[in-house]
C-alpha cells in the first residue's frame, strides 16, 4: 500500500523534475521533509518487515505528511526514482547494487565497516601514522571479567554492528562493574562466552571534537560544518573554511581521503578527535552515515542541501550555502516517549527550528512514535554564537508534550570545552 498525500508537482522547483527516495530507520524524516520542498517527488522508505512479525509503529513511521510518498517497499519504486538517498549504515551492498544499475546513490557504501568494525579502524590509524589509544582485544566475558580484575579505568566496546546489544562502558573497577557484567552475561545468553571485546585505556583528553561534512572519494568541500558535541546532548557548531581547522583536528580527514576514495564514498562523513594536553589528536570513533546529532543543526543551518545531495551523488564536490555561521542544537528527550506515542506542539514559527525522530502526522497533527526516549532536538543559527545558543534556549522552551525535556546544561558543558581549545590554541570559533 502507498500512503495518499497530498503531492504538489512544482514545476518551479529546483529539482521538480526529479524523484528522490529516503531511505532511513526512523531518524531522518524531516530530511525527507527538507526535500520535499526542492524535489518534484519525494519517496520516503523505512524498512518495518522485520522478524516477520511486523510492528505497526515502524510501519506508520513518515505517513500522513504532506508532499511525503511513504513506501512499502524499496525495488517496488526503484525503476522511478532518479536519486537514493541512505541516511544509516548497513546497506553498503544495496548502494552499491542500484549504482550498477546506473542510478544516483547519496551514502558511504561499504566504508560502513569504518563504524561498525572497531579493530580495522585502529588498525587502519596505525597505517596512516594517527596515534591509538592503548587497547586489548579480550575473548568472552570470562576473560574479560580477569582482564578488569587487573585493569581499572577502562573502556569496554563491542562491535558497533551490535549496539542495540551493548552500548560501550566504562569500567573504573572490577567490583563496581562486577553487577552491570552479571547482568550482560544472562542478557547475552551462551554467546557472551564467545563474544569479543575491544578493551581500551582511559585516555586523559582535554577536547573532543570534529568535522560534519559530506565527502567525493576523499574530496571535501572548501567550508565545513565543525563544532563540538555534548554526547547525545548536544551540539554547537562554526561554519569554518577547511583550511582554517586546526591541523590536528584536519589531519584524520586529509590522511583518510585515499581511503575514502578506494571505497567510493559520496556521501556523510563525520569525525571525533579527542585531543591532549601535547596536541595529540586520537581519531576514536568514525560516523559514516547521518550523524544524531548533529544532522538536524546542519540541515537548517545549510540551506542548499537539494543541490549539495544531487552533485555529491554525482561526483562533484558542492560548496555549502548558510546565512549565519554560528549554530547551536539541544536534543530534546521524553521517558513517556519510549512506550507511548508523543503529541507534540510546535509554534507554527518554531516549526523549520524543531526536528523530530520517528515522525507522523495524524489528522494534520505531529506525532512521535514510541520508539525511544530521545525524540529530537531545537536547532537555532545566529551571526555569533551566544546568540544561537539564546535562540535554541527560547525555542525549547515553547514545545511542548508530556515529559519533554532538555539538557540546558550541555551549553555550559560546550562553552567549557571551548575554554579548552582556546587554551591550547586550536579555537576554531572565533
Amino acid at each position: 500500500m502507498v500512503q495518499k498525500s497530498s503531492i504538489m508537482f512544482a514545476k518551479n522547483k529546483p529539482y521538480g523534475n526529479k524523484t528522490i527516495m529516503v531511505c532511513d530507520n526512523g531518524l531522518s524524516v524531516e530530511l525527507a521533509i527538507m526535500l520535499s520542498k526542492s524535489y518534484g517527488k519525494v519517496y520516503y522508505y523505512c524498512p518495518w518487515k522485520q522478524g516477520g512479525y511486523p510492528k505497526i509503529e515502524q510501519y506508520w513511521i513518515g505517513r500522513g505528511i504532506d508532499n511525503i510518498i511513504s513506501i512499502e517497499d524499496l525495488w517496488d519504486h526503484s525503476d522511478g526514482t532518479d536519486i537514493f538517498v541512505f541516511t544509516d549504515i548497513f546497506d553498503g551492498d544495496v548502494q552499491i547494487h542500484l549504482q550498477k544499475l546506473g542510478k544516483l546513490v547519496y551514502g558511504t557504501r561499504n566504508a560502513q565497516a569504518l563504524e561498525t568494525n572497531r579493530v580495522l579502524l585502529k588498525d587502519t590509524n596505525k597505517k596512516l601514522g594517527l596515534p591509538v589509544i592503548p587497547y586489548e582485544i579480550v575473548d568472552g566475558i570470562d576473560n574479560l571479567r580477569k582482564y578488569l580484575q587487573q585493569h581499572e579505568n577502562q573502556w569496554v566496546k563491542i562491535s558497533s554492528t551490535f549496539r542495540g546489544s551493548m552500548e560501550t562502558f566504562k569500567s573504573e573497577s572490577y567490583e563496581l562493574t562486577k553487577p552491570y557484567l552479571d547482568q550482560l552475561e544472562v542478557s547475552l545468553g551462551p554467546i557472551a562466552q564467545v563474544l569479543q571485546f575491544l578493551v581500551e585505556e582511559h585516555l586523559q583528553t582535554k577536547v573532543e571534537s570534529g568535522i560534519d561534512t559530506w565527502t567525493v572519494n576523499g574530496m571535501y568541500p572548501k567550508t565545513v560544518f565543525a563544532g563540538i558535541e555534548i554526547k547525545n546532548k548536544g551540539y554547537i557548531s562554526h561554519m569554518t573554511p577547511y583550511d582554517q581547522i586546526p591541523q590536528v583536528i584536519r589531519q584524520v580527514n586529509d590522511k583518510y581521503a585515499p581511503i575514502l576514495n578506494q571505497y567510493g564514498v559520496r556521501g556523510q562523513f563525520s569525525t571525533e578527535v579527542r585531543i591532549d594536553e601535547k596536541l595529540n589528536g586520537y581519531f576514536t570513533d568514525a560516523t559514516m552515515r547521518n550523524p544524531y546529532p548533529p544532522s538536524n543543526l546542519m540541515w537548517y543551518q545549510i540551506q542548499n542541501w537539494d543541490e549539495i545531495i544531487w552533485e555529491t551523488a554525482s561526483g562533484n564536490i558542492c560548496e555549502p550555502k548558510f546565512t549565519e555561521p554560528y549554530g547551536c542544537e539541544l536534543s530534546l528527550t521524553s521517558n513517556w516517549a519510549k512506550t507511548n506515542w508523543l503529541s507534540v506542539e510546535i509554534p507554527p514559527q518554531y516549526r523549520d527550528n524543531v526536528k523530530l525522530y520517528n515522525l507522523t502526522y495524524i489528522n494534520g497533527s505531529p506525532y512521535v512514535i514510541p520508539m525511544s526516549d530521545a525524540i529530537g532536538s531545537v536547532v537555532a543559527t545566529d551571526t555569533t554564537l551566544q546568540g544561537a545558543i539564546d535562540k535554541c534556549l527560547a525555542i525549547a522552551d515553547e514545545v511542548k508534550g508530556w515529559q519533554i525535556d532538555y539538557p540546558e546544561y550541555a551549553v555550559k558543558k560546550a562553552l567549557e570545552e571551548i575554554d579548552e581549545m582556546e587554551a591550547l590554541k586550536i579555537n576554531f570559533f572565533k
